[in-house]
C-alpha cells in the first residue's frame, strides 16, 4: 500500500502545489499526470477505444456542424491503428462499428448476466462487451532506435521563438534541481493534454506573441473537450477473480444510455456507460484500497475506472505503474 501511495504522489498533480480555479456553484475535480507517456499512460478514458459511427460524424442536433469527411475516409486509419494496439473485445451488433480486434472474447458469467439484466429492464439498449487495450509502448519502441533521450521531471512552462517567428525551444522546470532550464530544437512537438497544451501556448508571451502562441484565432482556450464522468458503485454475483494486465479495461458497454427509456436512439449527444467488475474480499462488503476508501465489487463510470486517484493504481497494469516518475 506504501508503494501505491508512493506512486499516487509521484504520477498526479498535487492540487495544493498547483492550484486551479472554478467558477462558484460549478466544481469542476481536473485529474492531472505528469509521468513517461502521459495520460495515455493512465487510463482514465477506461482503454476503451470505439470505434466512430456514422452519426458520430453528423451531429442530429444541428448544434454543431458535420466533419468534413465522410466516416468512411477514417476507415484505413482505425485499421491501421487498432492493429497496432491490439484491441481485445467483442463483435456483436452495437451502434459502434465493428473494430480490428486482436483477442475476441465472449462474455463471461458475470457479464452475460449484467448485459440480460440491462436488456430486460431497457430493451431499446444495445449492451456490449468493451472493447480495450493496453497503452502502445511507444517510450519503448523510441528507445530501441537509439536516438531518444528522456528527460524525467521537467514541467514545461512555455514555448521560446527565435528572430523568425519560429518556435526553437521549451523553457521548462526541473523537479529535481528546482531550477528553470531551456532545452532547445529545430522541431518542437506539443502534445500536452486538453488543459495543460492551451496552458503553455498561453504562457508563450513574447514581443510577437504578447498574448500567446496561436491567439489571434480566438479559438485557443476555448472550445475545449475532456472527459466528464459520473460514477456509481454497487454489489454484484459472483465474478472469476484474476489479475492478467491483458484484462484490465475489460468492461460492458453501454451505448447511448441517454436512449434508455425512448426505445430508441436519440437525437441528443449522448453519453455510455461503462461497467467493470472487481472482486471484493469475502466476508466484507466494502474492503479498503490503497487511500483507504471504501471500495465496492462493482462499479460503473463514464470515464475511468478508479474510484479516485489511488485506487485508479489498483487497474493498472506493472509496466504502467512503472512508469511513474519522480
Amino acid at each position: 500500500m506504501a508503494h501505491r501511495a508512493r506512486i499516487v504522489r509521484r504520477l498526479f498533480v498535487d492540487d495544493i502545489d498547483n492550484p486551479y480555479e472554478t467558477e462558484a456553484g460549478k466544481p469542476f475535480n481536473l485529474i492531472r499526470a505528469r509521468g513517461l507517456g502521459g495520460r495515455m499512460a493512465i487510463p482514465v478514458h477506461g482503454r476503451q477505444c470505439l470505434h466512430y459511427g456514422a452519426r458520430d460524424f453528423r451531429a442530429l442536433d444541428a448544434l454543431a456542424p458535420p466533419w468534413p469527411l465522410a466516416p468512411e475516409e477514417l476507415d484505413p486509419y482505425y485499421e491501421l491503428v487498432e492493429k497496432r494496439l491490439g484491441l481485445s473485445g467483442g463483435l456483436e451488433y452495437s451502434p459502434c462499428p465493428d473494430s480490428v480486434l486482436a483477442h475476441i472474447r465472449a462474455p463471461n458469467i458475470a457479464e452475460t448476466a449484467t448485459i440480460a439484466k440491462i436488456k430486460a429492464r431497457w430493451p431499446g439498449l444495445t449492451p456490449m462487451l468493451g472493447r480495450y487495450g493496453p497503452p502502445v509502448p511507444a517510450l519503448d519502441q523510441a528507445a530501441l532506435t537509439g536516438r531518444l533521450r528522456c528527460r524525467i521531471g521537467a514541467g514545461a512552462t512555455h514555448i521560446a521563438l527565435n528572430e523568425n517567428g519560429r518556435a526553437n525551444a521549451v523553457n521548462f522546470y526541473d523537479i529535481a534541481t528546482r531550477t528553470r532550464r531551456r532545452a532547445t530544437a529545430s522541431l518542437i512537438l506539443l502534445a500536452a493534454s486538453t488543459l495543460e497544451l492551451p496552458h503553455i501556448l498561453l504562457a508563450s508571451r513574447n514581443d510577437r506573441t504578447p498574448d500567446g502562441i496561436g491567439r489571434g484565432s480566438g479559438a485557443l482556450g476555448r472550445f475545449l473537450m475532456d472527459h466528464v464522468s459520473i460514477k456509481a458503485e454497487g454489489i454484484g454475483g459472483a465474478i472469476e477473480t484474476g489479475d492478467s494486465a491483458a484484462d484490465v479495461g475489460r468492461c460492458v458497454y453501454v451505448p447511448r444510455f441517454e436512449s434508455r427509456n425512448l426505445g430508441h436512439v436519440g437525437e441528443g449527444r449522448g453519453f455510455g456507460m461503462r461497467i467493470y467488475g472487481s472482486p471484493g474480499v469475502p466476508g466484507l462488503l466494502t474492503p479498503r484500497g490503497c487511500c483507504g476508501r471504501k471500495i465496492r465489487s462493482c462499479s460503473a463510470s463514464s470515464s475511468r475506472p478508479g474510484a479516485c486517484r489511488c485506487c485508479a493504481l489498483l487497474r493498472h497494469s506493472p509496466s504502467e505503474r512503472a512508469l511513474a516518475v519522480d
